[in-house]
């Protein structure tokens, strides 16, 4: 009795341990708003989020900007209707930061962690900043 205890507890550990894997937070999409921007203007990054159980299970939203050879950390993208937000728990993660002084482009990658630890990565998405004149 105890090996058939112990033989249906590991099934079932793999069959938990295989369903945690397909329950990933999903990237639908990026955007930029605007997608080219004017030198110190601000722009809105933006990440439709998704997960199979719910959004509620999103744990972090944040993203990094490669710009040359520096790279900065932004660690939180929000869904309450601040910080360049539109609407509130809608699934939509949003920041609004100040484009650079000089015309280059930046790299833009976002990061999704849910509350399991998974974490998933935006393909890099390019920001543009011009001297519009």
């Amino acid at each position: 009795m105890k090996r058939i205890c112990i033989v249906i507890f590991l099934i079932f550990g793999i069959v938990e341990v295989l369903l945690a894997e397909n329950y990933k937070p999903v990237i639908e999409k990026v955007i930029l708003d605007p997608d080219i921007v004017s030198l110190g203007d601000s722009v809105v990054i933006s990440a439709k989020v998704n997960h199979p159980l719910g959004l509620d299970y999103i744990k972090k939203v944040g993203l990094v900007i490669y710009h040359g050879r520096w790279v900065s950390v932004y660690p939180s993208l929000y869904d309450d209707g601040t910080h360049g937000d539109k609407i509130a728990k809608d699934g939509i993660y949003s920041l609004r930061i100040k484009a650079e002084e000089e015309s280059k482009e930046m790299k833009i990658v976002i990061s999704v962690v849910d509350r399991d630890n998974n974490e998933v990565q935006s393909e890099p998405v390019i920001l543009k900043i011009l001297k519009i004149i």
